[in-house]
């Protein structure tokens, strides 16, 4: 494809924030973008007989044709990824009107403040600055809350609908990496995409990709430790790694590091903060250990303080300070090469939502060392990597194309702004929640873009992530900063003491493979029930399904043969599934479909498989026999915890049995954490059907009637809030029996 010139006015920031939108979409690097009157700039335009000095358009240059004002407009469109040429349907209106329009919006551009102020480093436009008037008495803090929530719910349905499109596109590029690994740079650099179901609806939930990075023999921030078979076969391929480096030390840079030094006996090396979190891994919030799972400890005889270079038989890689962040954290720099490895010093020219362990004060010093270094090439840790080098190509969701340095100097020019914002509403004695709703407000790009992600962060992590740590960490005085929604702080104080291994495991149950395989066992079993039960003239299948339990009741033959076909199901299948929950409730490193069968092939996982089945065949005929659901509870519970006994080592039936006996001697403590753990399963059990609930009556609300195409979106909720229940159920037992000796 041929090249696409772009001149554009250089001392303007709207122009500035469009070269960034067109260099974020060109993936195939068919776009070049020079200052108007810059010296390349002015030959291209005398080139063509054009003045640069009298221009008031962008201008581009595509075959040797240039194009000003609104043809400039669509020729760039037209080039653009899809969907951005269905604006080519613009030459449909006459070109006199579209350039009027151009002109009106060039004229409103030049009279826009602050337009004028240059910035030839920075890339994001109407950067955020103090207002004329900070609001001191009760009126003028009633008129901007006001003011300010007006505009928030006028801008919320567009927030949100956009929001979808973003998410769905996070999430698309999240599933298209997941698992697979790319070699760049003639093959010393590899970076390996890591990611299980729960991390892939984070990066559709919040933009964020988990990476496996190796420079040469070095392995660089090795990733979280659930994903640790990815870890493994991203290292499978060529030469052993001589050394772990980690940036920093949270938990999704540290996570694998013992697994991988362990795997090829090498040593990790890191800062003394990084070094201090290897020896002894911090507890994390329920949702943080699910999602990434607590690294294990390394041992001291292979741990290292890194200096001031990393060099092997390989590489040679300058370590450079880099605080900010948190403690602790360092970057790594390929001189020869241009290659920065940022860890988490860089994280987007936006994030507006850091960790409470931040210091934005140290950061921006940070920034600035970075700036001056030759970077052609930033690889983060969450993402993409930004490359300016020819010899790097774009790969879509890969690489991108962009000038690392002008992508830190836009990060730094945001951050002083805040800085000095912050700085100047503390002199004036304003309270933080206003300067906060200066920094963001709502008709700028900057807030209401990263709106679902910061709120959605400080959500999920009760306070851990939000806006507010970053005006705190650019106070003067941070002690002084308070909490914002202090009863979600204190709700996430009360879940961080006593409430995460509870959460962790109703978020286990949630995982689809377990819930869609026990939701169609138990439809496959339904279905057995309804092919072996003597035929009815009933149309209506649920009535069909209530009146087969008594029906079958009265054959013997077929009676057992059900139970022999649901023993034998759930002993194979239904073994498999629990044994795959049980390692992810344990903590213990997953293993493959056929492996997980294998192990169920154990005769005495016969007997727990009997018992459920007997379960189901008391609920298939409960109309002829009530009191059998009286003794279900008792013996579903005992199957449950036969189950979790069978389904990890050794596997025996007499360890479940024994099991079982010690809790019989011992009954209370069990007792107390079975009814702990059974509010817990209401509430997210509840919640799965509510939601399930208000989904299908919505499609039957918009459907009228139940269609063929209205039972196909409802049936999958109702199919997952079956799976959600006994998943739930399963993933409560086996935590019951890991903790039946706990006191």
């Amino acid at each position: 494809m041929n090249p696409v010139l772009v001149l554009f006015d250089g001392d303007c920031p709207q122009c500035h924030g469009w070269v960034r939108f067109i260099t974020a979409r060109d993936a195939q690097g068919r776009f070049h973008c020079t200052p108007l009157r810059s010296e390349a700039g002015q030959a291209v335009c005398r080139s063509h007989g054009l003045d640069a000095a009298r221009i008031d358009s962008v201008v581009v240059v595509v075959d040797g044709t240039a194009y000003l004002h609104s043809g400039a407009v669509l020729a760039i469109a037209c080039r653009l990824p899809w969907p951005w040429p269905l604006l080519g349907l613009g030459y449909a209106i006459p070109r006199v009107l579209r350039d009027g329009l151009y002109r009106a919006q060039a004229a409103r551009r030049q009279r826009q403040p602050g337009s004028g102020c240059p910035l030839p480093d920075a890339l994001l436009p109407n950067l955020p600055h103090p207002p004329a008037r900070w609001p001191h008495s009760a009126g003028q803090r009633w008129r901007f809350w006001a003011g300010y929530w007006c505009w928030f719910l006028l801008l919320l349905p567009w927030m949100l609908l956009r929001q979808l499109a973003v998410s769905a596109c996070d999430l698309w590029w999240a599933w298209r990496t997941a698992g697979r690994t790319w070699q760049l740079c003639d093959g010393r650099l590899q970076i390996s995409f890591l990611g299980h179901s729960e991390l892939l609806l984070t990066a559709g939930m919040f933009g964020e990709r988990f990476t496996l990075l190796r420079w040469g023999d070095v392995v660089i921030d090795p990733g979280p430790a659930r994903c640790r078979d990815q870890a493994l076969r991203a290292l499978a391929d060529g030469t052993p790694p001589a050394l772990v480096v980690c940036t920093h030390l949270h938990e999704e840079h540290i996570g694998n590091a013992a697994l991988v030094a362990g795997r090829f006996d090498i040593p990790v090396a890191a800062s003394a903060a990084t070094l201090a979190a290897l020896r002894d891994p911090p507890r994390l919030p329920g949702g943080r250990s699910l999602l990434m799972g607590v690294a294990r400890v390394v041992p001291d005889g292979r741990l290292t303080v890194l200096g001031p270079l990393v060099v092997t038989g390989q590489v040679r890689l300058e370590v450079i300070a880099a605080e900010g962040h948190c403690a602790g954290h360092v970057v790594l720099f390929a001189r020869d090469e241009g290659v920065l490895f940022a860890g988490d010093a860089f994280l987007h020219e936006l994030f507006t939502s850091p960790n409470a362990d931040a210091d934005h004060r140290a950061w921006i010093p940070t920034l600035e060392r970075l700036a001056e270094l030759p970077v052609r090439t930033l690889v983060g840790a969450h993402g993409a990597i930004i490359s300016c080098d020819p010899a790097l190509p774009p790969i879509p969701g890969v690489v991108v194309r962009g000038d690392p340095r002008q992508r830190i100097a836009a990060k730094l020019a945001f951050l002083r702004r805040v800085a000095a914002i912050v700085a100047d509403g503390e002199r004036n004695g304003i309270r933080h929640a206003i300067i906060e709703a200066v920094v963001f407000p709502w008709h700028r790009p900057w807030a209401w873009r990263t709106w679902f992600h910061d709120e959605g962060f400080r959500l999920l992590t009760c306070g851990e992530f939000s806006r507010t740590h970053l005006i705190r960490s650019l106070s003067a005085r941070p002690e002084r900063v308070p909490v914002r929604f202090p009863a979600l702080r204190r709700l996430g104080a009360r879940l961080a003491e006593s409430g995460p291994e509870l959460l962790r495991i109703h978020l286990l149950a949630g995982r689809p493979e377990s819930v869609l395989v026990i939701a169609g066992s138990i439809l496959l079993s339904a279905w057995a029930l309804l092919a072996l039960a003597p035929g009815a003239s009933l149309d209506d299948p649920i009535q069909r399904l209530i009146a087969a339990g008594p029906a079958i009741a009265d054959h013997p033959a077929r009676l057992l043969a059900l139970l022999s076909l649901w023993t034998i199901w759930w002993w194979i299948v239904g073994g498999a599934i629990t044994r795959r929950m049980a390692l992810a409730v344990a903590g213990e490193n997953n293993e493959s479909w056929g492996a997980s069968l294998r192990w169920c092939l154990r005769p005495g996982l016969a007997v727990p498989s009997a018992l459920a089945s007997v379960c189901l065949l008391a609920v298939a005929c409960a109309p002829r026999w009530p009191w059998a659901l009286l003794a279900m509870p008792a013996v579903w519970l005992v199957a449950g915890l036969l189950y979790a006994g069978l389904c990890l080592p050794p596997g025996q039936l007499s360890y479940g049995w024994a099991g079982l006996t010690a809790i019989l001697r011992h009954p209370w403590p069990f007792l107390r954490r079975q009814l702990g753990f059974l509010v817990g399963f209401a509430l997210s059990t509840g919640a799965v059907h509510a939601a399930a609930a208000a989904w299908i009556a919505s499609i039957h609300l918009l459907a009228g009637s139940w269609s063929w195409w209205a039972l196909a979106l409802a049936a999958p909720a109702a199919v997952y809030a079956l799976g959600y229940t006994t998943a739930n159920l399963k993933s409560l037992q086996i935590w019951l029996w890991l903790r039946r000796d706990d006191p």
